[in-house]
């Protein structure tokens, strides 16, 4: 016998300290009777150890889906941050926050908590990665702003430098009305990698291209109008 052999959730104290009576020599002398001995000391920590063990894993069973009936995110938040942090501490996880790495919630541009992580986790109608549901993503993160999918092929001016003014070009998503930011578009031996208006920043939305390489189908291409 051992003390998972029988595991079930909600053992009380007494259970577990029987069950490690159970383990030990039959006799008085490996009796936990008398709590002050050191002997029964020991061993009643052992138990109490196995007992702390056993709720841990309940609970994250219990909870293993984050949007279940009794869901507890807080019921194995780590303890307090030791004063004196060693280099290269990483505070523990709660059981949240595991959830959303798991299910990939953005958490770079939402709040996390049980009820935003539950409308996540249901998502939108439509399949991930489609226009439908990237709309919906929009939403999801609070940004009011159109999408449009364009499969492409249409002949329109280039703007990659030594290439031909007509070309066809490939699948695209048009953005509008998302606040935009300049960034540094980095040199390319003596000229810019675009050469829009000779300039060299280029105009993106923080909040999309956080997301963009993500939750964006691949290979196609994202631009702000």
């Amino acid at each position: 016998m051992s003390i998972c052999g029988s595991a079930r959730c909600g053992r009380t104290e007494d259970e577990f300290q029987a069950l490690v009576q159970e383990l030990l020599p039959p006799g008085k002398p490996y009796s936990l009777e008398n709590p002050d001995r050191c002997f029964t000391k020991f061993w009643l920590a052992v138990a109490a150890i196995f007992k702390e063990l056993e709720d841990c894993l309940c609970c994250l069973y219990a909870n293993a889906i984050p949007c279940s009936p009794g869901y507890d995110p807080a019921c194995d938040v780590p303890a307090p941050l030791p004063t004196c942090q060693p280099v290269g501490y990483v505070a523990p996880r709660t059981l949240l926050e595991r959830h959303a790495l798991a299910f990939n919630f953005p958490l770079e541009c939402v709040g996390l908590t049980h009820d935003k992580l539950c409308e996540w986790v249901e998502g939108g109608d439509c399949s991930i990665g489609s226009i439908e549901w990237l709309r919906w993503l929009m939403d999801f993160i609070g940004l009011d702003v159109t999408l449009e999918y364009d499969p492409g092929g249409l002949p329109i001016a280039c703007h990659e430098i030594g290439k031909d003014p007509l070309c066809p070009y490939g699948p695209r998503i048009t953005i509008t009305g998302c606040d935009l930011a300049a960034v540094p578009v980095p040199p390319l031996g003596e000229v810019q990698v675009k050469d829009m208006l000779s300039c060299g920043e280029a105009m993106i939305c923080p909040k999309i291209e956080a997301l963009r390489l993500k939750y964006f189908p691949a290979g196609v291409e994202v631009i702000y109008a």
